[in-house]
């Protein structure tokens, strides 16, 4: 049902020609694993821990606010919140911008939201055979194997 509430969501917007804004986070732990998430909505993959900017909020306080409400991620005091990228993602008339975060020294308190079926940090070189495509390119630009785009 929920799937179904979010397929319904994108078809509305973009019948509206709505932009919405967007945080993701790209967090790599201490061992350098990336942390990656598998919605209760939406394509069965697993992406950034992330979500919308809501109003009078920046990117990054938005990156953070998500990586906690969905994780119990809380960035230490020598950890970092640097911004990677900024991309525009393609939806039929829909188009989100999202600003991609690099997150490092940060520690994790499990807490359970009703957005995440599953979490989990993985090697660089070990990801879920259904990690998203748009992950995958991201982590490779991150890793300097790719060029930057501007695109998700």
């Amino acid at each position: 049902m929920i799937r179904l509430l979010a397929r319904l969501r994108r078809l509305f917007y973009s019948w509206l020609r709505v932009r919405t804004l967007g945080a993701s986070v790209l967090a790599i732990d201490d061992d350098g694993k990336v942390l990656l998430v598998r919605h209760n909505y939406g394509p069965d993959v697993w992406l950034f821990p992330g979500g919308a900017v809501k109003r009078k909020e920046s990117f990054k306080t938005a990156a953070l606010r998500e990586v906690g409400e969905e994780l119990g991620v809380k960035l230490r005091a020598d950890g970092t919140c640097e911004l990677f990228g900024l991309y525009l993602l393609r939806r039929g008339n829909w188009q989100d911008y999202l600003a991609l975060y690099v997150l490092r020294g940060w520690d994790l308190t499990p807490t359970s939201s009703w957005e995440i079926d599953r979490s989990g940090c993985f090697d660089l070189d070990a990801l879920p055979p259904n990690t998203a495509q748009s992950i995958r390119r991201r982590l490779l630009e991150w890793e300097a194997k790719a060029p930057l785009s501007d695109e998700w």
